[in-house]
């Protein structure tokens, strides 16, 4: 339901879109191995797409820094696993979030994208 709504509100179709969860461990090391960073993150995201409008990627999510997350701001942790698929599917849709104005851009649209999808569940 999420992908779909986003998939709406974003006008991109998808050939193939694969979300997995993973452990701490596994963020890390991929991470490591495909971004050369070595520190947790809640979300990867991997672009295989020939056009921008339609999705060829992989998001892989850790699920025990999105609860973390989720406790240090108050969240449920399905409010924060949405966001944080919004957050890849907007990467995907040509969202940057490098340097402050391009992620206060890209928040904003993440917030209204997750206030729509929470009032839709």
């Amino acid at each position: 339901m999420i992908v779909k709504q986003l998939s709406v509100e974003l006008s991109f179709k998808i050939e193939n879109l694969e979300i997995s969860f993973v452990d701490k461990e596994t963020i890390l090391q991929l991470n490591k191995e495909y971004l050369n960073h070595d520190y947790f993150t809640d979300i990867l995201t991997f672009d295989y797409s020939e056009t921008i409008n339609k999705l060829n990627a992989e998001i892989i999510i850790c699920c025990e820094i999105a609860n973390e997350n989720a406790e240090n701001n108050g969240v449920t942790f399905l409010n924060e696993i949405t966001r944080l698929v919004i957050h890849g599917i907007l990467h995907l849709s040509g969202y940057d979030d490098t340097g402050e104005a391009k992620k206060t851009e890209m928040t904003e649209k993440e917030n209204i994208l997750l206030k729509k999808l929470l009032e839709v569940e």
